[in-house]
């Protein structure tokens, strides 16, 4: 009988052991390409501005661009440039931003105290229109104040 059970159990032991999980890998990535690369051009449209309580519409209309490029070699880090024509306070050039996939989104982040820029990008199935939304705090003296911006715009060419 000790020697049917321990058959048995040699049996089960083998069986489990060439039993495998599946590919870990296997659809971790749906995105062929870099966010940085998927989102590089320059894309022209209009901006709305809200208050820090995230609701109240400062300004609507406005005209600019942003501009995203790949940071140099690094992967996951693009450079932004902000341009609102009619509201200087939210432009900025060469804003290094860390820049992750989140579903068909990028979410992008800045580490830098002087100017936190903090949001996510949204682009249709072509990739020639943006939707950016994002907050900014500035510090002036001792008040910090966090403004939102949501940009929607087309692509006018692609930045090499």
């Amino acid at each position: 009988m000790k020697k049917i059970l321990y058959s048995l159990f040699a049996v089960l032991t083998m069986s489990l052991a060439l039993v495998s999980c599946g590919d870990d890998d296997k659809g971790s990535s749906k995105h062929a390409t870099l966010p940085e690369e998927a989102f590089a051009g320059i894309y022209s449209g209009t901006w709305t501005t809200y208050n820090a309580d995230g609701t109240t519409v400062e300004k609507e209309g406005e005209t600019g661009t942003i501009t995203v490029k790949k940071n140099g070699e690094v992967k996951y880090s693009s450079k932004l440039d902000i341009v609102n024509n009619d509201n200087s306070a939210i432009n900025a050039n060469d804003v290094v931003v860390n820049i992750v996939w989140n579903g068909d989104n990028a979410k992008f982040f800045t580490t830098s105290t002087a100017l936190p820029v903090n949001g996510e990008i949204t682009a249709n199935s072509t990739g020639d229109l943006l939707i950016a939304k994002f907050s900014k705090t500035v510090k002036v003296g001792k008040k910090s104040t966090t403004n939102f911006y949501y940009f929607s715009g087309k692509k006018a060419l692609l930045n090499e």
